[in-house]
């Protein structure tokens, strides 16, 4: 008897990293790191503004670029971004960049 094939969730393997200055008018970037998985993988990204001190993150719309050029409206905040790895089956994974970048300056 043949096995149907389920594909596995794509698997983060290496950690995003990220580089750059927190700084107005600077770029961030941030790697997509290694995954695994079968079929074929998809990478996409999403930045965040993350409040300090607490657990509240706000989306920067239209940030889903492995590059970011940090705007006024960053300033004060760390920033973050949320790689996601999806396969042709539909399956999802995320992988979190760390550290956090800032807080941003002028």
């Amino acid at each position: 008897m043949i096995e149907p094939f389920i594909p596995h969730a794509p698997f983060n393997t290496v950690r995003p990293v990220m580089s750059g200055n927190a700084v107005v008018g600077q770029t961030v970037s941030v790697t997509e790191g290694e995954w695994i998985g079968d079929p074929v993988i998809v990478i996409t990204y999403q930045w965040y503004r993350h409040t300090i001190g607490s657990y509240s993150d706000q989306l920067i719309e239209g940030a889903t670029d492995s590059d970011y050029v940090v705007t006024e409206e960053d300033v004060g905040f760390l920033l973050h971004s949320v790689i996601k790895g999806t396969n042709d089956s539909g399956r999802t994974s995320y992988a979190y960049a760390s550290p956090y970048f800032g807080p941003v300056t002028e």
